[in-house]
């Protein structure tokens, strides 16, 4: 009798916390059964045909990234908002690592490359120390969820979410145009593919697979506000493809083909030439990435001593 009586005590001061993390559960599970269905059942016809996708494509694939990295910022957030900690700790590190990754592919390759032809709008723009405090920020989340201090982690996304939206909003206004324009002259997509190729991608090789993987996840679950779910992984993956050499193309592949589902992988394996080889050949720039990255960690050591100072 005690212990029945202590159960059903127990059962009616449930905490409210519990109560939302297992509502919000079940508000995960019914939006995955939802979005499932619904790619199964989703009308593909309006996508272009690979003739008709535009030559500058490769010029917006970061501009797809940061659509990705936007998506996945929403998914932690909703798992802050329902105190679900314990997923924000399942899906921040994949997040993170594309974070960091595409701001090192900006700052030490496509930025420079952009300003090197438009006299330093973005240096003047503040672009490159948006990623260094950005990524300050990032340390700080870090530190909190290894520590385990929900309410130090909550706070600290908070900042780094607000930083990092507001960068990523900036960078948008600013690259589009000088893109498009960029894309104009040069005129061949497989010309900017080399660009993208030698000054964005090759230094990163090792990173691509899960960059790769996990835009494609993010882009294939949520589109962007412009272009349906199966057009943004559509331009992002032609995009990538003509970008990559064949031996990058073919480890990206299989990270793209496992992060998205079947009914979207067949499409673009039938009517998109998916498996095709990498357009780039192999480039010089392999071996650039460790001074790359020393640099990128000396910018990051600067900006931690001022922001202490």
């Amino acid at each position: 009798f005690v212990l029945c009586d202590w159960q059903a005590s127990m059962g009616c001061h449930a905490s409210k916390e519990d109560e939302q993390r297992q509502m919000g559960r079940r508000k995960r599970v019914d939006i995955i059964l939802k979005r499932d269905e619904e790619m199964k059942i989703e009308t593909l016809s309006s996508a272009p045909e690979l003739k008709d996708i535009p030559n500058d494509v490769p010029f917006i694939m970061l501009q797809f990234a940061n659509e990705a990295i936007r998506a996945g910022v929403r998914e932690c957030q909703d798992t802050v908002d329902e105190l679900d900690l314990k997923q924000f700790k399942v899906l921040f590190p994949p997040l993170s690592h594309c974070v960091h990754t595409v701001a090192r592919m900006k700052g030490n390759g496509f930025f420079p490359m952009l300003d090197q032809e438009f006299n330093d709008k973005l240096l003047a723009a503040k672009l490159y120390s948006n990623h260094v405090e950005e990524s300050t920020f990032r340390r700080m989340l870090k530190e909190a969820v290894s520590l385990e201090h929900d309410g130090d982690i909550v706070v600290a996304f908070n900042e780094w979410k607000e930083q990092l939206l507001s960068h990523l909003k900036a960078e948008d206004e600013i690259l589009c145009p000088l893109t498009a324009d960029y894309a104009m002259k040069i005129g061949d997509a497989t010309e900017i593919g080399k660009i993208i190729s030698e000054q964005v991608l090759t230094p990163y090789s090792e990173e691509l697979p899960a960059f790769a993987g996990f835009c494609s996840k993010m882009l294939s679950y949520h589109g962007t506000m412009e272009r349906d779910r199966f057009t943004s992984l559509l331009y992002f993956v032609i995009d990538l493809q003509r970008s990559c050499t064949s031996t990058q193309w073919e480890a990206v592949l299989v990270e793209v083909k496992k992060s998205i589902s079947s009914t979207y992988r067949e499409k673009l394996e039938m009517e998109y030439e998916l498996d095709r080889r990498g357009v780039q050949g192999n480039s010089g720039l392999i071996g650039k990435q460790p001074q790359l990255d020393r640099a990128h960690d000396a910018a990051l050591e600067r900006s931690e001593r001022r922001l202490k100072q």
